[in-house]
């Protein structure tokens, strides 16, 4: 029992081996360059999709680009820029 001048325990809690990551909630801005006409394309990538795969047109000829994205480990984001019609 503790004296009523004692301060009260305070409980100590170990640390996880491994601490999850909070998830991102805000679009990641990367450049590509368009496939057809090599001009760069500022593109916006949703992190809560690890590892995606779409279609964007480009912003200046409107040829369909195939975008691979995908977040590593350290989640870095990387990205490929494909014709689509190859």
């Amino acid at each position: 029992m503790l004296s009523s001048g004692a301060p009260a325990p305070q409980q100590v809690l170990a640390p996880l081996s491994h601490t999850p990551k909070p998830a991102k909630t805000m679009l990641e801005p990367a450049v590509i360059q368009c496939p057809y006409c090599w001009e760069q394309l500022e593109v916006f990538v949703d992190p809560s999709v690890r590892d995606q795969e779409y279609v964007e047109d480009c912003q200046v000829c409107c040829q369909p680009i195939l975008i691979h994205a995908w977040f590593d480990a350290d989640d870095q984001l990387h990205l490929t820029a494909a014709p689509e019609n190859d």
